[in-house]
């Protein structure tokens, strides 16, 4: 977790509170749901659905939409807090909801295929069961909420730079699922399946958008899983792996700081044994050995974050340097170089 217990802000939420840029969109976006990595105490993020901005069927066009909500913000001024707030976020979500139908429109729509020779982001979700069918559908039985949220994802970063001037955002997804007490050989598999696929799709779309250099793409959670089984999946674990993902830019001559892909970061256990030496508790839980605010450093730096601007939105950063006059010893080594 990158903060403190109890706090109410999350590390990219204190991130926009304090740049607190002028942009429309503002720094955080999700299509995942509410999330606290979000939080702000003077910022506040933009959720939105994958399929685009809300149509309000029954309001007809989207300008009625927005000067019933803009009429309604500026007829119920009172001195209530919650009313001040309702009214802020009616009036953004106004000017917004106009704004973003009409960019919308001109979002990509993606030409490439992915590595199976299929349209991106197009899970199968249909029932049928023969060998055949499952021989040739790459994404049978998967979540496709995955895929949708990253697809929305790719789209809005083209968006952003060519309707709002954004420059640097943070997106949020979620694929839901993973705390599997049971049928975890089936599920998990399918859980990973779902986010190679869906991965490799978003990392197609940025190709295609000339974009792969530069987003970053980096997966987190909220916890792992135990290493003894409980009969028929695991418990709630510590210690857990994430990835990051960029367009390769290392060069040893001429950008020997550039993303450095291909490699393994971190401590890798050899010894799994449920009563060896990195079991602990009689689930055999593992220890984390690198923590998030160490991964997720040098992707702040890489984002433009200075180091006092780091040491308000990772405050336990500073618990993991190498050398106290150097808060770059904190992060995890290799990502960049």
């Amino acid at each position: 977790q990158a903060g403190q217990l109890g706090t109410k802000s999350g590390w990219a939420g204190r991130l926009a509170d304090s740049w607190n840029l002028s942009n429309t969109l503002g720094l955080n976006i999700s299509y995942g749901g509410a999330t606290k990595t979000f939080m702000g105490l003077e910022t506040s993020a933009l959720t939105m659905a994958t399929r685009g901005p809300a149509s309000y069927s029954g309001l007809n066009e989207m300008p009625d939409f927005e000067n019933i909500l803009t009429s309604f913000a500026d007829k119920t001024q009172n001195s209530n807090i919650f009313d001040k707030f309702t009214n802020k976020i009616n009036k953004r979500t106004a000017t917004l909801s106009s704004e973003l139908a009409t960019a919308w429109d001109s979002a990509p729509t993606f030409t490439k295929l992915n590595s199976y020779g299929e349209a991106l982001f197009t899970p199968y979700t249909g029932n049928d069961e023969s060998k055949e069918a499952l021989g040739t559908r790459t994404h049978h039985g998967l979540d496709k909420r995955i895929f949708e949220q990253l697809e929305a994802t790719a789209k809005m970063i083209d968006i952003s730079k060519d309707n709002f001037s954004a420059n640097r955002q943070i997106f949020y997804v979620r694929q839901a699922g993973h705390d599997v007490h049971g049928s975890q050989v089936d599920t998990h598999s399918k859980h990973l399946r779902a986010i190679s696929l869906s991965v490799s799709d978003f990392y197609k779309a940025l190709e295609e958008m000339g974009l792969e250099e530069n987003v970053l793409l980096i997966s987190t959670s909220e916890f792992g899983r135990t290493m003894r089984n409980n009969g028929d999946g695991t418990d709630h674990g510590w210690a857990g792996h994430s990835f990051i993902m960029c367009g390769d830019t290392y060069h040893e001559d001429t950008n020997p700081n550039g993303f450095n892909g291909g490699k393994v970061l971190g401590k890798v256990l050899e010894d799994l044994d449920y009563e060896g030496i990195n079991a602990y508790t009689d689930r055999a839980r593992i220890i984390p050995t690198t923590s998030i605010e160490q991964m997720l450093a040098p992707a702040l730096d890489w984002f433009g974050v200075d180091e006092v601007t780091m040491d308000t939105v990772l405050p336990n950063l500073i618990n993991f340097r190498a050398t106290d006059g150097d808060y770059k010893t904190a992060f995890v080594q290799g990502v960049f170089s």
